[in-house]
């Protein structure tokens, strides 16, 4: 009971209400406000309607812009800010303990990263001591945009860091370390994680994406140990996405594991992999979550006819797709007492099932290369069969670019690309060989 009271606080803190939180991971399209026909699941208990998503970096909205002006209710995390009073070629770094006092004699590295085109990237470091007041200065440093400066401190399994940042030529850093007692124990730390995983289709596969948010609002630091979600079965394709920070996932045969430091504060993880699309019109899917999961967020691209089903939560509804694309929402909040989200199990119904649109450009190439040798053969004079080879190799090269554009766009996977190209190609070139060889 105490987890799930502890997981229910840290839901409130953090504000997992729809009306601020919600996001899809990064590049994904921003879920507008459902048509007026359409219930809107995130006014049920009087929450208010989700605002327009933004992609990951992206100013935050109005609401939760708000939401951040009050008081924090998490412990004070590590800053880094500009100072006048400061030479503009300096980093003042100030070293504190979950309460405010100074670590003295304590090592801080200031990790140096040089971009060049002609180069590639460098790296380099210094290394100080802190002094009686927790201070350490570096100076005489590059204030160039091609640099860039990370600070950090090493304290037992956890890692301290500033995310990277450029110096300005007017004013100087003042950088703020915050280290706080470091535990492996997940059930030692107070803290909560609200999700959202995207469902895509293409040609060949389902692209998930997905993006956690993970508040610490503790005075503990949670490095994780054994922390694992298994993926589907025959999931393939991971990718976990770049990250400014060192939090994130690794494959570890099929399941993910969560790495890095996680102090108090708020924190992202995201990732993407894909499943094969099966023949049949209906497909189920499973991911174990990360701990304390206090709210998630379904969404899944929605063609016509298709429906969605998650295990526990409530009946998906419309939603309009910012360029105009139809999804399915569903999303579930926990109430006090209720314990945390450990799995999720998705049916897709009504999958639209490969039809023949997708092999036309296969068969009519097909067609074209064996008709070039019945038209050598067929009544008409050698003028006549050249011009219907001319034309039929036209329109071959017509759906090459008709294809390349297709798979531009991401409208087509990448084995019906591939396939479909590599026809055309021996198609075009049969055509050309018959036009070369051909004597009128």
């Amino acid at each position: 009971m105490r987890s799930a009271t502890l997981i229910f606080i840290a839901t409130l803190l953090f504000g997992f209400q729809a009306s601020a939180q919600n996001q899809l991971p990064s590049g994904h399209p921003p879920i507008n406000s459902p048509p007026p026909e359409a219930p809107n699941p995130a006014r049920a208990g009087g929450a208010s309607e989700p605002s327009i998503e933004l992609p990951a970096g992206h100013p935050p909205v109005a609401p939760q812009q708000a939401r951040q002006g009050g008081p924090s209710m998490t412990p004070p995390a590590t800053t880094v800010g500009t100072d006048p009073s400061l030479p503009g070629n300096s980093i003042n770094v100030v070293l504190l303990d979950g309460n405010g006092r100074p670590i003295v004699n304590r090592e801080v590295k200031l990790s140096i990263t040089r971009q060049s085109v002609d180069q590639g990237n460098s790296q380099s470091e210094r290394r100080s001591n802190t002094d009686t007041t927790g201070r350490v200065v570096y100076d005489k440093l590059d204030t160039s945009r091609a640099v860039s400066y990370r600070v950090g401190v090493e304290e037992g399994d956890a890692t301290y860091t500033t995310h990277p940042f450029n110096l300005k030529l007017e004013a100087g850093h003042q950088v703020e370390l915050r280290v706080y007692p470091v535990t492996k124990d997940a059930k030692q730390v107070l803290f909560g994680t609200t999700g959202t995983v995207f469902v895509g289709m293409r040609d060949d596969v389902f692209q998930f994406e997905v993006l956690y948010r993970i508040l610490n609002i503790g005075k503990t630091t949670w490095v994780p140990r054994d922390v694992r979600m298994l993926l589907p079965e025959e999931s393939k394709g991971f990718v976990a996405n770049d990250s400014s920070s060192d939090i994130g996932v690794v494959r570890v045969n099929n399941s993910l594991e969560l790495r890095g430091t996680i102090t108090p504060g708020r924190h992202e993880v995201s990732f993407r992999f894909q499943v094969p699309r099966a023949s049949s019109a209906s497909q189920n899917f499973e991911l174990a979550l990360l701990p304390n999961v206090a709210e998630l967020q379904i969404v899944s691209e929605a063609p016509r006819g298709l429906s969605l089903d998650v295990a526990g939560f409530p009946e998906a509804k419309p939603h309009r797709g910012g360029s105009g694309q139809s999804l399915l929402v569903t999303q579930r909040q926990l109430s006090r007492g209720e314990p945390a989200l450990e799995r999720l199990a998705i049916t897709l119904s009504g999958i639209p099932t490969p039809g023949p649109a997708r092999w036309v450009a296969v068969g009519f190439a097909l067609l074209l290369a064996i008709g070039g040798g019945w038209l050598l053969t067929r009544s008409g004079s050698p003028k006549e069969q050249r011009a219907h080879l001319s034309h039929a190799q036209t329109v071959l090269l017509d759906e090459l670019v008709a294809l390349e554009r297709a798979w531009e766009s991401k409208s087509i996977g990448q084995n019906t690309y591939e396939h479909a190209r590599q026809v055309l190609l021996d198609a075009a070139a049969r055509i050309q060989l018959q036009l070369d060889t051909r004597v009128d």
